[in-house]
């Protein structure tokens, strides 16, 4: 899921780029020719074809931007409203339904391409091929696809501890006062949700181990990337976790000199029952 987030954000940050760019182009082609007829009295013929073209570009690419964060075509007048075991459904419908518009418009434009390609037909004042224009119909449209299921997925993926940050999000987008309801939202969420203190109990004992107990990080959990690592034994005898049943596998993660140690402590309260029935499903103790 990392390495699908990071290939996205790349993604997002081209497209960017792109808007940028092709902004800033058809803003010099368009002044640039009003100047031009207003000083030199000559108008510049091809900036139509190539302002219009880009508009598309500009247009479709951030539809996928927004596609990415949701705003495209969320219904959020009705999605809002929903009981909250009906949110993730009525996301995966929207979205399915999304998708199945955006590779229409993909087949569209890869026709139009493949066409303008066959006939070998050019513009009337650049003389340019024409498909190259045709072409950011399947590009636009392909990120809108890949978009829309990095939202879905990321929607569904989220969990109940993410509500407060989103709702925070939310409130810069929507701006006030309209944000405020947001914000009461996110506050009702934070004050009425289950709480404990196990996670900093925890941090707070491992803080204060390792304050007073010199340690070191076992070789096969130090870093295997670099030339001559092997030699020093590090990475030797790793085992990647999700290459097992319930991706867990047994292995030494603490150092030699507190091995044994424990600092988490769970309650029962709130997501720490979740936590306390996955360790059961892998055959650990948690007390």
């Amino acid at each position: 899921m990392k390495i699908y987030k990071k290939i996205m954000n790349a993604l997002a940050a081209v497209e960017k780029i792109v808007l940028v760019i092709s902004t800033l182009l058809i803003l010099v082609l368009t002044v640039g020719n009003v100047f031009s007829r207003k000083v030199i009295h000559r108008s510049w013929s091809f900036t139509e074809e190539l302002v219009v073209a880009v508009f598309v570009l500009i247009t479709l690419l951030a539809a996928a931007l927004a596609c990415r964060e949701g705003e495209l075509v969320s219904l959020t007048l009705v999605t809002d409203r929903l009981p909250k075991k009906l949110k993730k459904p009525s996301v995966i419908l929207i979205t399915v339904l999304s998708i199945i518009f955006s590779v229409i418009l993909f087949k569209y434009g890869m026709d139009k391409v493949i066409t303008q390609l066959q006939n070998g037909k050019r513009t009337f004042v650049l003389n340019w091929p024409e498909w190259i224009f045709w072409s950011f119909v399947p590009i636009g449209a392909g990120c809108m696809i890949l978009h829309f299921i990095e939202f879905c997925l990321d929607f569904c993926c989220k969990t109940d501890s993410a509500e407060s940050t989103d709702n925070s999000t939310k409130s810069k987008r929507v701006g006030m006062p309209e944000a405020q309801i947001i914000l009461a939202e996110a506050a009702t969420y934070v004050a009425c949700a289950p709480k404990s203190n196990s996670s900093c109990e925890a941090v707070f004992a491992a803080m204060k181990t390792v304050g007073s107990v010199r340690t070191s990080v076992p070789p096969h959990l130090q870093d295997a990337h670099y030339k001559g690592s092997a030699k020093l034994g590090h990475g030797q005898g790793y085992q990647y976790a999700h290459d097992y049943p319930n991706h867990y596998v047994e292995q030494q993660y603490l150092p030699d000199e507190i091995l044994g140690s424990r600092f988490l402590h769970l309650g029962t309260n709130g997501y720490e029952q979740k936590i306390r029935e996955n360790f059961k499903k892998i055959g650990k103790d948690i007390e």
